[in-house]
């Protein structure tokens, strides 16, 4: 497993602090990083519900990406 990865039944309010990064900037970078992937996977939720968009973990990551 991963170091960095959140363990199955973990909950993210207690994953996130836990991280540890080297520097201010790396915290920020990493703090950037993780609400983009929960604003990605909340975008693609509602695509899902409210437009019958087919569940994709490659939708997410394509649009976590800025592409």
């Amino acid at each position: 497993r991963l170091e960095w990865a959140p363990a199955p039944q973990e909950e993210i309010v207690d994953w996130w602090p836990r991280l540890e990064a080297p520097s201010k900037k790396d915290r920020h970078d990493l703090n950037t990083a993780v609400t983009l992937i929960c604003w990605s996977i909340w975008r693609h939720r509602n695509s899902v519900v409210f437009d019958g968009a087919t569940p994709s973990v490659g939708t997410i990551l394509h649009s976590s990406r800025g592409n």
